[in-house]
């Protein structure tokens, strides 16, 4: 680290374990040519989780999944501890969890996978993760079916629905009724990376393991790489 002091009219700075003197020095610190560099990282945890704690450390994590997503604003990543998370909405047409909040095109949401964890979200009835928001990536999660059967025969595991910009990268779907990954009415769509097996054993959709549907035009303007629909 440095010191500052004054020797005369320049700044002079002494490093620490060296005594040795730097005169007329200047820093500048350029951040990173990444527009979300700033942004929140927020923290669950389904065994140790308190949804008082303010989410900010992997100490002070959340611990409902669903409390967590609610949370975030754009530029939030909220990396999710290992364990299994199992959602309180159990009907057959809803999700275990939402993702209603949107992103900006500078500000993405990113949910994903805490470095050397593996997150599960346990899917009984119903879909896993449903995303309705826009610039929303999730990556590095394992969605599980449990429990579904001709009476329960509906559900997906990933879900985007009605949007934009929505990127799906590196996650692992198995087990769910009707299909594995599926897009209803959306556009600017990324799905790479993602291992789906063992899915589509039950469901009156005649589902896939990644079933696209009725993409349509946003107008919004291709990104980039010049992909759009």
């Amino acid at each position: 680290s440095l010191n500052p002091a004054m020797n005369g009219q320049n700044p002079c700075y002494t490093v620490d374990g060296q005594g040795r003197e730097m005169v007329g020095i200047q820093l500048r610190v350029t951040p990173p040519n990444d527009p979300n560099w700033l942004r929140a990282s927020l923290h669950v945890d389904p065994a140790t989780g308190d949804d008082g704690s303010d989410g900010q450390t992997s100490a002070t994590a959340w611990r409902s999944l669903q409390v967590a997503v609610d949370r975030l604003t754009p530029g939030d990543t909220l990396y999710l501890m290992g364990g299994d998370y199992r959602g309180d909405r159990l009907t057959a047409t809803s999700s275990h969890v939402e993702v209603r909040a949107s992103g900006t095109a500078a500000a993405w949401i990113r949910i994903a996978a805490a470095p050397g964890q593996t997150p599960r979200i346990v899917a009984t009835a119903g879909n896993g993760i449903e995303i309705l928001g826009d610039y929303v990536a999730v990556e590095g999660l394992t969605v599980v079916g449990e429990g579904f059967g001709p009476e329960n025969d509906y559900g997906w595991g990933l879900m985007t629905r009605g949007n934009h910009h929505v990127r799906l990268a590196g996650n692992t779907i198995s087990g769910m009724a009707v299909g594995g990954i599926t897009s209803v009415e959306a556009t600017n769509l990324e799905i790479m990376g993602n291992e789906v097996h063992d899915n589509s054993f039950w469901g009156p959709e005649q589902g896939s393991g990644i079933s696209l549907w009725h993409s349509r035009d946003a107008g919004t303007e291709p990104g980039p790489d010049g992909y759009h629909d």
